[in-house]
């Protein structure tokens, strides 16, 4: 009856019971592939400006996004629901990411600084790992134990992710 999620859903449903059932397994293939609808699965996640990255926590149950409106959030990846109270810099973020571990979050910003933040209470663990120009990226190192950091000042910095001391000199480049 025109109604293309209930219908996909309710296929989903008979094929759970009976994976067999090569009829109900055409009609979604035919929904999937000559339809064009989503499934909303939580409210979106809002910010008041534009969200310039996503991620999922390691064990899925979490994101992290970062906005222009100058706020990272963690939420709930099942309600949608955010969990932390805003992570604030003093510009737009251009990038939001969770340790190895998921429990931390390291986020980059127009401002020239990067900051690690617990990612249960989004209380800062570090004081802001600064540079001369927007931090385009931050990400932690596999281990978690290091972050790197990119900036417009055309350098990359290692910084300690628990104290957040610099490791290395700024690493120069040429270009941004």
């Amino acid at each position: 009856a025109g109604d293309s999620s209930s219908a996909l859903a309710y296929l989903a449903r008979v094929l759970r019971r009976n994976p067999a059932n090569e009829v109900a397994a055409a009609r979604v293939l035919s929904a999937l592939t000559e339809r064009s609808f989503t499934i909303g699965l939580t409210e979106p996640l809002k910010h008041e400006g534009g969200v310039w990255s996503a991620q999922f926590s390691p064990d899925g149950q979490r994101v992290v996004t970062a906005s222009y409106d100058k706020t990272a959030r963690v939420w709930d990846a099942k309600t949608g629901q955010p969990l932390t109270e805003p992570l604030k810099h003093e510009a737009g973020f251009s990038s939001a990411q969770f340790s190895p571990d998921g429990q931390r979050v390291v986020t980059g910003s127009g401002d020239g600084t990067a900051r690690v933040w617990d990612a249960k209470t989004g209380q800062p663990v570090t004081e802001p790992l600064k540079h001369e120009g927007g931090v385009y990226s931050a990400q932690f190192s596999p281990g978690g134990q290091r972050v790197v950091t990119a900036s417009e000042d055309k350098t990359a910095r290692v910084w300690d992710a628990k104290t957040g001391q610099p490791l290395t000199q700024p690493l120069k480049h040429k270009a941004e």
